[in-house]
């Protein structure tokens, strides 16, 4: 019997599962209990139409369909993990650890607590794990991770005025260059292409293609003009008459257009 499969998106930003219903029956918006490498958790089923031809490669099993109790248990867990992330800032700071503790995560079963922290080097927390364990009584598990990481958990809003992308439709994050910005004739400022991270906008890869396909270097300099793009100050032919084209690198692009007859009328 061949199942359906469904988008599963779970509590960690940018983190979607493709699993088979197994005849459960999800609907977008529903909730589901699935075992992942972290161990059980929570999923949200996503209403991705396009989504349901790929295959079921995550190796995530689904268990069941969320239940009330389910739900519940999952409501309680946040609140604890706001008291375990407490515990855990203070006991890093009595270990005088070099480190920053930016979320916490229970699994549904309560099997592992997760502590996730950023640090610039490596550290020793040997001893931080000892004393957690002794706390909560169940696996500790601590996590260092990068700062792209940080901004997705803590989430935000980027200066397009949009939600992070980093915390909605990215999956994984791509390396991003400074190269990929002059290509844009942007200015290099670094408040205005930086992301909330502190590193380049993951969003300067979007337009990268484009621009690579498009375009050819003029001279030595990062310039990109697009074949089918008029260069600044030129005025090209039109079928309708002149077109005149000004532009400067990190500005609007202004076309004044002189015609040599009145537009006809449909």
């Amino acid at each position: 019997m061949r199942f359906e499969t469904v988008p599963i998106k779970v509590r960690r930003p940018g983190q979607i599962y493709f699993i088979e219903d197994r005849g459960v029956g999800l609907e977008g918006g529903d909730f589901c209990v699935v075992r992942t490498e972290r161990g059980v958790e929570i999923g949200e089923v996503l209403f991705c139409a396009s989504c349901l031809k790929k295959r079921d490669d995550s190796g995530v099993r689904l268990l069941r369909k969320a239940t009330g109790k389910d739900l519940a248990q999952f409501s309680k867990l946040q609140e604890e993990e706001k008291d375990a992330f407490q515990t855990g800032r203070q006991k890093i700071e009595f270990f005088e650890l070099p480190m920053k503790l930016v979320r916490v995560e229970y699994t549904l079963d309560c099997a592992r607590l997760t502590f996730y922290f950023t640090a610039d080097n490596r550290v020793d927390f040997r001893d931080l794990v000892r004393e957690l364990a002794r706390i909560f009584r169940t696996r500790i598990e601590i996590r260092q991770i990068g700062v792209r990481d940080e901004a997705r958990m803590l989430g935000g809003v980027g200066s397009c005025g949009r939600e992070l992308c980093c915390c909605t439709f990215l999956t994984k994050f791509h390396p991003v260059s400074i190269r990929m910005a002059k290509r844009q004739n942007l200015a290099l400022n670094p408040e205005k292409i930086s992301g909330q991270c502190g590193r380049l906008k993951c969003c300067l890869r979007f337009e990268e293609g484009e621009y690579r396909s498009g375009g050819h270097f003029a001279n030595t300099s990062f310039s990109l003009h697009r074949s089918d793009t008029p260069d600044s100050g030129s005025t090209p032919d039109s079928h309708d008459g002149e077109d005149s084209r000004t532009d400067k690198p990190g500005e609007e692009i202004f076309v004044a257009r002189e015609l040599s007859s009145p537009p006809k009328r449909k």
